[in-house]
């Protein structure tokens, strides 16, 4: 949920804690392809990126691939 309403804070803390970012939900989506998907689609802006979803981009991608163990959502 912190993905999803681009709460930095809370999804840096999540992740300091040891938060799997490559947890996929229920419909087989990671973190970012949710969060990607959640702000392009419902939340159209000329194509531009929003800088929270930028920063929750490259912290989950970061956290996620200093921990992936053979794969990445």
């Amino acid at each position: 949920m912190a993905v999803m309403i681009k709460h930095v804070k809370v999804v840096e803390l999540l992740l300091g804690v040891g938060a799997d970012p490559n947890t996929l939900d229920k419909g087989g989506r990671c973190p970012i392809s949710n969060l990607l998907w959640y702000h392009h689609t419902l939340t159209p802006n000329n194509g531009e990126v929003d800088d929270d979803v930028f920063i929750i981009c490259i912290m989950l991608t970061q956290v996620g691939e200093q921990r992936k163990d053979g794969g990445f959502c």
